[in-house]
């Protein structure tokens, strides 16, 4: 009862917890969850057959770009998740936050995520489908 074991050659992605801070956004990863035909662990979790990822929390500091994720999250496809979480189908790489130091990228994110072809988060963070791009932040 504590371990799944999937069977060789079956592609499942596991989806959660979907909670930033101490907020848990349960009811929505339980509607994500139902919408792409997954199995529901105590709206927490999600199992889901296929390649999934997961973009968010979109945050920095004490900032959410939730409007920024939910368009994001439109124009790639994905189910959103209270606006915090955004499930894509396939591969997606997130570049951001861009700050360090005090200091965010916000124009030079904005355009190399342009150029990329990504989903622009609030000029702090990029969704970028099908590439391996590594974290940044």
């Amino acid at each position: 009862d504590t371990f799944c074991v999937v069977p060789p050659g079956k592609e499942i992605s596991v989806i959660g917890p979907a909670c930033f801070g101490n907020t848990c956004f349960t009811g929505a990863l339980a509607s994500a969850c139902n919408s792409l035909g997954g199995r529901n662990i105590g709206d927490r979790f999600c199992v889901v057959e296929g390649t999934y990822s997961t973009v968010g929390p979109a945050c920095y500091g004490s900032t959410c770009y939730t409007a920024a994720l939910s368009s994001a999250c439109t124009s790639m496809g994905g189910v959103n998740i209270d606006d915090h979480f955004c499930v894509v189908q396939g591969k997606v790489s997130t570049v951001g936050p861009t700050c360090y130091g005090g200091t965010c990228q916000t124009g030079a994110t904005k355009s190399v995520c342009s150029a990329l072809g990504g989903a622009n988060i609030g000029d702090h963070f990029c969704a970028v489908k099908d590439r391996n791009l590594a974290t940044v932040g």
